[in-house]
């Protein structure tokens, strides 16, 4: 459901009902067709990387990529968020500077060396 004026959400009523019948799986194949316009990549943006945080979602975090990545499901994270979210876990546990803890994908053992 679109919010506002008509006059102004009018055209995208419309091209989400001509759309609807070409849907696919893929969130951003629906959006490209919907709106009709070409959605940015990493490659784009010239980032050598394919892959998001799967914490933050984001591709850099200042000047940092995901460079930590889960040894059982592959899910890429930035080395401080994945430190962030298992300090602030119960269940995780800090031996000397490695924290030790669940993968926010698949919950298996994940464990990072914390500078600290």
């Amino acid at each position: 459901k679109f919010l506002g004026p008509d006059d102004l959400v009018g055209c995208l009523k419309e091209k989400m009902q001509a759309a609807a019948s070409a849907c696919s799986d893929s969130i951003p194949s629906n959006l490209q067709r919907l709106l009709q316009l070409t959605l940015p990549t990493p490659a784009q943006h010239g980032h050598e990387f394919s892959d998001e945080c799967g914490i933050c979602y984001s591709y850099t975090f200042g000047s940092h990529i995901p460079d930590t990545a889960c040894q059982h499901c592959g899910k890429f994270f930035h080395h401080s968020c994945l430190i962030e979210w298992l300090g602030e876990l119960p269940t995780s546990r800090k031996s000397f500077n490695t924290l030790f803890g669940n993968c926010p994908y698949c919950t298996k053992s994940i464990s990072i060396k914390s500078s600290s």
